[in-house]
C-alpha cells in the first residue's frame, strides 16, 4: 500500500493545478467520464465511518514523471 498524502501535500498539489480544478468542476458530468477514466479515479465510501477514499491510478500518458519531493538521487544530476 502506498503512503497516504498529508493535508499539506494535497493542498500543494491542488494549488499547483491552479485554474484547472475549477475548469474540471465546470464541465458537464457526462463529459467528465473519459477524464476520470484516464486519471483512473475511483471513490470508495464506507458508510459505517462515513468516510470516502479517493484513489487515482492515471494511465501512462497522464502520469507525472518527476518526483514531487525533488531529485533524491544526487548522482542522477
Amino acid at each position: 500500500m502506498e503512503p497516504q498524502l498529508t493535508a499539506e501535500q494535497i493542498q500543494a498539489i491542488a494549488e499547483s493545478l491552479g485554474d484547472i480544478a475549477r475548469r474540471i468542476q465546470a464541465v458537464d458530468a457526462d463529459k467528465k467520464g473519459s477524464l476520470y477514466e484516464a486519471l483512473g479515479i475511483t471513490i470508495s465510501y464506507e458508510h459505517a465511518t462515513r468516510t470516502a477514499t479517493v484513489r487515482s491510478r492515471p494511465s501512462l500518458p497522464y502520469r507525472y514523471s518527476e518526483c514531487p519531493r525533488g531529485d533524491l538521487n544526487p548522482h542522477a544530476r
